[in-house]
């Protein structure tokens, strides 16, 4: 700053020494210009009166000719007369007030002397020559006693009888005198405008070269200085915008491309003649990445260890980029097919599933890929991109895929999805959204335990729709949770008006989706849901998947399992043999009952291996307190064999289907449990092959 404000300093000073002598030469160059003008004009006055005597002499020998036209030659002579003598009188003074030294000895006085006699002699000439019919007064004689103040006031006087011949002489001769009379003041004017035209010549010089002096001075001393400032904050600006530039196109965690920088990459190479690009969008594990190996608070260092593995994993022509939390993009400037593009993401997927060691910690970031390829010219990045991304979302859907490429009918199911979230987010204020009912019965009773809520939707033009038509993108849209409230509402009321009647009905077991049980106030909110319908925590049961139940007690949904068990709802656990719930959280989170998936169950009788698992399964329930229902029961083969095995509970299409709410009260009254055992016990006498008798649900005890 002090020397910023010193080069100001400097650079003004110049500049105010350089506008002062601007207008010192401007001023002396204004005085000699005027002083050139001057002395112009006098020598054109000069040049105009030496005319005017010539021809005034000229005129008055024609006025003495006898054969010229006298009227006419007075007039002209008159009006010469009147001229010469107004022009000489009436001109302002060209000089100074005070006449200057040597002006009597330029021929001042002289040229007055000759200028006098002129006029004289003119006035005596004309006096001649119109005496015989001039009067006093007349226009013509005024003229010429005003030129000569002297001369009579009447046309008959001595100069009258003059020779006429002398007088005109004497005209000349006057004239030839005011002539030579200027000649040195000719002269004087002349020397004197030469004079001020050389000042002004060399001011002007001398303004340039000392204007040229001033400014190498202010170049040198003032803005020099100044200058390399600028040149020095021009750099800095210059090395801040390219570093804006790469910020704009780079990801500052792992310093890849970002979006921006890959559309600007796909660009360049769809303008490239005969190139076909393609790209891969690739998700990691979002749950590995933020709850992995490396810990919660180490997101960013995870990132870069999956940035660098992805980068060793590259080859020539393949552009990695960031594009999101834990997303990234493989940009590949041209293949020959699209199963080409579909080999390089299997080759980073396998390369991704490798386990690596990261500041001593162990870990593995598997990743799912969306294959897109550019199929036309014309297409856009912006395309590319949206078609891979559609691809990823194909994969992750498909769960047991790992790699989906981009068809025209992903975007299509897409649009019907985007369509079907529309429709839903209004679905609930119309009340289209209910509970259907299934019923959970003892295997060793065939009693009535209660019932699984199964979500529906009364869709006004497409009818009943199952939960697999919806909840996903309920879950996508957000709207999971609403949808939750308002299956639990509906659950309770219908749960508390069948014990008011008095139908036996014990619990309710409603599913939770993963995203409800990371409310932390899940616990307080379903209390007092089951407060209001005037029932028990005991009453409702809550279904959870066995993949909410990871090894990671960092997960909210952990601690709200737990919350919920602690306040008396019990927990189940659905499709138990899909995921990955270890002992220890079965006895954490305090399960009440496990639901074995109906894989296991389809064809129970008929396969051992399934016998085997669901066998062992019984056997890890039974151990540690925890009641069994078998899931998806179709035949009394599979409800025998299942209570063969030890399993207590059973639920399937064998026992009722999912209904409505009036139709699930009717099948209350209607359900006929001795009938049931029955078929059960039929079938197990026909053991071991566990064929007899079959339970048909409609069989059902009347009254």
């Amino acid at each position: 700053m002090p020397g910023d404000m010193s080069a100001k300093l400097t650079l003004a000073a110049i500049l105010g020494l350089f506008a002062i002598y601007a207008a010192g030469c401007g001023a002396l160059m204004l005085r000699q210009a005027e002083a050139m003008r001057s002395a112009d004009l006098s020598v054109q006055a000069m040049q105009a009166e030496e005319t005017q005597a010539a021809a005034l002499a000229r005129q008055a020998r024609r006025l003495l000719d006898p054969d010229a036209d006298r009227a006419e030659a007075l007039d002209r002579f008159s009006a010469l007369l009147r001229g010469f003598r107004s022009g000489r009188f009436a001109q302002p003074r060209l000089e100074d007030e005070t006449p200057r030294q040597g002006d009597a000895l330029n021929g001042e006085d002289e040229a007055a002397r000759a200028f006098q006699s002129l006029m004289r002699a003119a006035a005596a000439i004309a006096e001649s020559a119109g005496a015989d019919d001039w009067d006093a007064g007349s226009e013509r004689f005024d003229a010429f006693r005003d030129a000569s103040p002297g001369a009579s006031s009447s046309p008959a006087g001595a100069l009258a009888t003059a020779d006429q011949e002398a007088l005109a002489q004497d005209l000349e001769a006057a004239a030839h005198a005011l002539a030579f009379a200027h000649r040195g003041r000719l002269n004087r004017e002349r020397l004197e405008a030469s004079r001020a035209e050389s000042r002004l010549r060399n001011l002007a010089l001398a303004g340039l070269g000392g204007g040229a002096a001033l400014f190498f001075g202010l170049v040198r001393f003032g803005l020099a200085p100044l200058a390399r400032r600028m040149n020095s904050r021009a750099d800095t600006l210059e090395s801040l915008l390219a570093r804006e530039r790469a910020e704009a196109t780079h990801d500052a965690a792992t310093g890849l491309l970002n979006s921006r920088g890959v559309r600007e990459r796909l660009a360049k190479a769809m303008a490239a003649p005969d190139c076909r690009p393609a790209l891969l969008h690739l998700a990691l594990d979002h749950a590995r990445l933020t709850r992995g190996a490396l810990g919660a608070d180490r997101t960013d260092p995870a990132l870069r260890a999956a940035a660098r593995r992805l980068a060793a994993l590259l080859r020539p022509g393949e552009t990695l980029a960031r594009v999101g939390l834990g997303e990234f993009v493989v940009a590949l400037d041209h293949v020959a097919a699209p199963n080409q593009a579909e080999a390089v993401a299997r080759r980073l997927i396998d390369g991704m599933n490798r386990t690596i060691v990261e500041d001593g910690e162990v870990l593995s970031l598997p990743v799912r890929a969306g294959v897109a390829v550019s199929l036309q010219r014309d297409r856009d990045p912006d395309a590319l991109l949206s078609d891979a991304a559609l691809a990823l979302d194909e994969a992750v859907r498909a769960g047991d895929r790992r790699c989906a490429l981009y068809a025209p009918a992903i975007r299509a199911a897409q649009e019907a999805r985007a369509l079907t979230a529309v429709e839903l987010a209004g679905a609930f204020s119309r009340g289209e959204i209910v509970p259907y009912f299934q019923p959970q019965v003892h295997l060793g009773t065939g009693a009535l335990l209660g019932f699984e809520s199964l979500v529906r939707w009364r869709h006004p033009e497409r009818g009943v729709l199952g939960p697999s038509e919806f909840v996903r993108i309920a879950e996508e849209t957000g709207q999971i949770e609403r949808m939750g409230d308002v299956a639990m509402r509906a659950s309770l009321a219908a749960l508390a008006e069948w014990r008011n009647l008095g139908l036996g009905v014990h619990h309710v077991a409603v599913n939770v989706s993963a995203r409800e049980l990371r409310d932390p106030a899940l616990a307080d909110k379903l209390a007092w849901d089951v407060d209001a319908a005037g029932l028990s925590p005991r009453n409702v049961a809550l279904e959870v998947l066995e993949s909410v139940l990871v090894e990671d007690d960092h997960d909210p949904a952990i601690r709200t399992v737990a919350a919920l068990a602690a306040a008396g709802f019990s927990v189940e656990l659905d499709d138990f043999g899909t995921g990955h719930a270890s002992i220890n959280n079965l006895l954490k989170m305090r399960v009440h009952r496990i639901k074995i998936d109906r894989a296991f169950v389809t064809a129970l009788d008929r396969r051992e291996e399934s016998r085997k698992i669901v066998g062992g399964i019984v056997g890890l329930a039974s151990s540690l307190g925890i009641q069994t229902l078998a899931e998806g029961v179709e035949t009394t083969e599979e409800a025998a064999a299942a209570r063969a095995l030890g399993c207590e509970l059973a639920q399937g299409f064998l026992i009722g289907r999912p209904m409505p709410r009036e139709a699930a009260e009717r099948w209350i009254r209607h359900w006929d449990a001795e009938a049931f055992m029955r078929a059960l016990t039929g079938v197990e006498d026909a053991a071991p092959g566990l064929s007899g008798r079959a339970f048909a649900p409609g069989r059902m005890r009347q009254g």
